[in-house]
């Protein structure tokens, strides 16, 4: 029995080093890995092998959900869907044969019969990169018949946040789940971070791709209002990360404003500078521990409303408070008419509604230098506008305190 399972263990051993020798030299594995990560790493990815893409299987057929490809017209199909095949040369028709033959072999096209009926037709293509040829369809007369699929569009910062509690091996068991495969060419494994949609994300924090700011001190001050609106465009994506921007770009988003002449005055063309600055000094955002509590800090102004969302963590053995976003936005001209109790409870209301993510469930500690805030609570005659505030931000009474301290020392939203 023991040589039984030596021998087994010996042939497990045999494959994971052909595995490492044939498949995953293509991979990018992060040199700085300890030996003792790197084998944890391999172990994982020669576990989950059957997710990635190999000589004899370099892609499959999808199972596990059934898709249905409805057209928006009736028959007789026009003309435009039965469409000739392309004129091929012989080097062409020779990789065209070789990819249709590789693809019945896998499932995933299949021969038509002379007496099946077909009433639509697509012809393709071959496409060559670097020597190597690659089949290419042309859907565009079939796109324009075709009714489109409608998906929710899954915001991203909520994507970015949920970057790090991703687990590699559940990851790669759903990409087997449902039959596809991963090209280890295009793979990076053991990485501290990596760029994601203009993003530097780690495991403990998300950044801003400085290449990207980079970019823009490489472009002249913007005169008019169609590239004023051009450059806020930036910022604006960028604005978790930028405290008060809805302030520092006032001036300029008044430009953009109808019926507003688009003079460049000092005042804009410093508030221009600031926000470049800003972008250039954005600090890196904490990637929120649920688990933790986490701290509010609220303040408004006759210019806008600011907030900032903090949380403490335990980064290198010491506990760390730092930034997990930024909100901020312009008072309104209705508002503009509120006193300044009024003003700070606004404030308060708003950035709960907006955070709405981040504190449901969560327990947290607001920090302001308003009492009115204090005791909206609790407050026992409020006038319209508390009472409407105070009924709103009951759902978090219990995992909620306030804490009042003085402007002075209150600058984390100031």
């Amino acid at each position: 029995m023991k040589k039984q399972i030596s021998m087994i263990s010996s042939k497990k051993d045999t494959y994971k080093e052909e595995f490492v020798a044939n498949q995953l030299v293509e991979a990018k594995i992060n040199p700085s890995l300890s030996p003792k990560m790197r084998k944890e790493l391999i172990d994982v990815l020669y576990t989950e092998n059957n997710a990635f893409a190999s000589d004899n299987e370099p892609l499959s057929a999808r199972r596990g959900h059934e898709v249905d490809i409805n057209l928006n017209i009736d028959r007789p199909y026009p003309p435009l869907l039965r469409r000739p095949a392309f004129a091929a040369s012989p080097r062409a028709r020779e990789a065209l044969e070789k990819h249709i033959q590789e693809l019945i072999k896998l499932g995933v096209l299949r021969k038509v019969g002379h007496n099946e009926e077909f009433e639509v037709t697509t012809p393709v293509n071959i496409a060559w990169h670097n020597d190597k040829s690659r089949m290419v369809g042309d859907f565009t007369a079939f796109n324009t018949y075709t009714v489109p699929d409608r998906y929710p569009v899954p915001r991203i910062q909520e994507t970015l946040t949920q970057l790090s509690r991703a687990k590699l091996a559940r990851v790669l068991q759903k990409v087997s789940e449902v039959n596809k495969k991963i090209s280890l060419k295009k793979c990076n494994f053991g990485l501290e971070e990596l760029k994601a949609v203009g993003h530097i994300v780690s495991g403990l924090s998300l950044g801003i791709d400085k290449k990207k700011v980079a970019a823009v001190f490489l472009k002249p001050i913007p005169h008019n209002k169609k590239e004023i609106m051009s450059f806020l465009g930036f910022p604006n994506y960028y604005r978790q990360h930028l405290k008060d921007f809805a302030i520092l770009a006032k001036s300029l988003y008044r430009i953009c404003a109808k019926k507003t002449v688009s003079q460049l005055t000092q005042e804009r063309i410093k508030a221009y500078e600031k926000i470049r600055k800003a972008l250039t000094d954005a600090p890196l955002l904490l990637k929120p521990d649920w688990n933790l509590p986490l701290t509010l800090y609220i303040d408004a102004c006759g210019d806008g409303l600011g907030e900032a969302l903090h949380q403490v963590q335990i980064i290198d053995d010491k506990p760390t408070e730092g930034p997990v976003c930024y909100i901020s936005r312009q008072i309104k001209p209705t508002e503009a008419r509120l006193g300044a109790s009024q003003m700070e409870c606004l404030c308060f209301v708003w950035e709960l509604e907006k955070l709405h993510y981040y504190l449901d469930g969560s327990f947290s500690e607001v920090i302001t230098d308003c009492n009115a805030v204090k005791s909206l609570f609790e407050m026992k005659t409020p006038n319209r506008h508390m009472l409407r505030w105070q009924i709103a931000i009951q759902e978090y009474r219990g995992n909620m305190t306030i804490v009042h301290k003085a402007g002075n020392i209150h600058n984390n939203a100031n």
